[in-house]
């Protein structure tokens, strides 16, 4: 019998959240479901007081590795600025690509394609010669509520990790228009 294929996900959600629980969380589940190895590498609205940072659920190998960009706690949301929060983006940065380097891996999915994330998949796909897939959920850089030095960070992200991608999957026409036209 072959070997399970190992799949590494990059994601920059919690469980805690409705993109982790909603989106990335119910993939990972279904492809163990499939017969893969799954391990999600992913980020916490509050890293420091997080009790439980590596677990399995429902088949599914968790690893959280940092703090988000933003800080939740009781029920409240904290924005980092200025220094703290280039601080806290370059350690994800830096952790998710160590922890990402540590996994054995068959396959990287990067889902959404933001600078946190983005940048470790497609170091690690290219370094390590890993097929990246890449999942593009929508289009921040043309939603969000960036400042413009960040929607342009966002945008360049969103616009170069699929071009690395052997595979990019979408789930609307406007998100399949806009990566055509980035080529």
């Amino acid at each position: 019998m072959p070997a399970r294929q190992k799949i590494l996900l990059l994601a920059t959600h919690s469980l805690t959240d409705p993109g982790g629980s909603g989106r990335h969380f119910p993939f990972a589940r279904e492809l163990v479901r499939l017969g893969f190895s799954v391990t999600l590498v992913t980020l916490h609205p509050d890293y420091s007081n997080l009790s439980e940072r590596h677990f399995f659920k429902d088949g599914v190998e968790i690893r959280y590795v940092s703090q988000m960009h933003v800080l939740k706690r009781n029920n409240r949301k904290e924005y980092f600025s200025g220094i703290t929060l280039l601080w806290v983006m370059a350690a994800a940065t830096v952790r998710l690509f160590v922890a990402g380097w540590k996994q054995s891996a068959d396959r990287i999915i990067c889902l959404k394609p933001q600078p946190l994330n983005g940048l470790p998949a497609a170091l690690l796909s290219i370094i390590r010669r890993i097929p990246l897939l890449v999942d593009c959920d929508d289009y921040e850089a043309g939603s969000g509520h960036l400042s413009p030095l960040q929607r342009l960070i966002v945008a360049f992200f969103e616009n170069t990790v699929p071009r690395v991608a052997v595979t990019v999957t979408y789930h609307n026409s406007f998100i399949r228009a806009h990566l055509l036209k980035q080529g």
